[in-house]
């Protein structure tokens, strides 16, 4: 058997070879410096850096915190939005401001115990639940010495429903004057005071009707004035 000597054709391949090995030995400090720059980057991030669950934990409670912070912010302004609303809601009123009303009844004088026939009109302004300034106008007839009279004065409300009056005033008076025998007719102004009570049954939310009854100090003397008097409120 003839054996023939291959050795002339295995220097090729290892010539290749060397030569492979010689050209990849170039990369290999790049790979490793590779190598340490992401080691260099991970592990300080994995031992010293939190894990996702704690990032995850930390979220949730920088969230946490800032949603206290707002609504801790909120509650000045609704606060304010309560103090507002309650500040509107007492400026509607649990009353009616103006309040008009007529009047009929009787005046007698108690000195001469002369009594006439009166019809009145009156208005008031209410600014409180306890006070109200109020107007008074009022027509009598001729049975007695007094024909007109108006008033300008307050209205305490000391309970719901019941007012007490107080009010200054004037009264055209007509008064028989005998003059060589003769009697005249003269018209006088006088002073007038005013005090009194009424009270109101109400009839509806508006309207309310019930008795009422004043003492007016004039003239020298008193005059009771007394009957029923019907109030709108609007």
């Amino acid at each position: 058997m003839v054996e023939i000597d291959d050795s002339t054709d295995r220097w090729p391949s290892l010539l290749a070879a060397s030569k492979w090995s010689s050209s990849m030995r170039k990369f290999v400090p790049i790979v490793w410096v590779t190598i340490i720059m992401i080691l260099g980057l991970v592990l300080p991030a994995t031992a010293d850096g939190p894990s996702a669950e704690e990032d995850s934990e930390a979220n949730n409670a920088l969230v946490g915190e800032l949603a206290v912070e707002q609504e801790s912010m909120a509650e000045p302004e609704v606060a304010v939005e309560d103090h507002v609303s309650s500040g509107h809601a007492s400026a509607k009123h649990d009353f009616h401001v103006n309040h008009f009303g007529g009047f009929i009844g009787a005046s007698t004088h108690t000195k001469s115990e002369d009594t006439a026939f009166t019809l009145g009109l009156e208005y008031a302004r209410q600014f409180s639940r306890r006070w109200a300034v109020a107007a008074y106008f009022e027509l009598s007839s001729s049975d007695i010495e007094r024909d007109v009279i108006a008033l300008v004065g307050g209205v305490f409300y000391p309970i719901a429903r019941v007012g007490l009056v107080i009010a200054p005033g004037v009264a055209q008076a007509s008064k028989d004057v005998e003059h060589h025998g003769e009697l005249e007719q003269e018209v006088e102004i006088e002073f007038l005071l005013r005090f009194g009570a009424a009270y109101g049954f109400p009839l509806n939310s508006q309207a309310a009707i019930g008795p009422a009854v004043f003492g007016d100090w004039g003239g020298n003397q008193w005059t009771v004035v007394y009957g029923l008097s019907m109030v709108v409120g609007f």
